[in-house]
């Protein structure tokens, strides 16, 4: 884009004389079919507490409570969200701990029980401090 600079008081940046910016142009349709192909939904179980921590935290946002289904005998109700991807829900789903548990897809719900091993390993001995 031709633009240039003006320094001192008032200055700024400006298009050159003469150059017109034309309105961006819509992305072609299968680009924007295959962007909202990514997104998917995310099935969970969370208790009362997780859903009140993931809204005020706004995670897994937005999330929809199944409400066909009743809570189970710990009050946990089944719920689901939109991902684009699996770290981010991954990140949403670990920083509301025990309150959520992961029902689908069966390659998240494997993710975040590895990444859930492996911190119970570093918190389950003492830490090693440097001398």
């Amino acid at each position: 884009m031709p633009i240039y600079a003006t320094r001192g008081p008032g200055g700024g940046f400006q298009l050159v004389d003469g150059y017109r910016m034309d309105p961006p142009q819509p992305a072609p349709g299968p680009l924007v079919a295959r962007s909202s192909a990514r997104r998917r939904r995310v099935r969970v179980r969370i208790t009362p507490e997780g859903r009140r921590l993931a809204a005020v935290l706004g995670r897994l946002q937005p999330l929809r409570v199944d409400r066909a289904r009743p809570p189970d005998a710990d009050g946990r109700l089944e719920a689901s969200f939109r991902v684009s991807s699996n770290e981010a829900a991954i990140i949403d789903l670990l920083s509301l701990g025990p309150e959520v548990e992961v029902l689908e897809p069966a390659s998240l719900r494997a993710e975040v029980a590895r990444r859930l091993t492996h911190a119970a390993r570093l918190y389950r001995d003492e830490p090693t401090l440097p001398s």
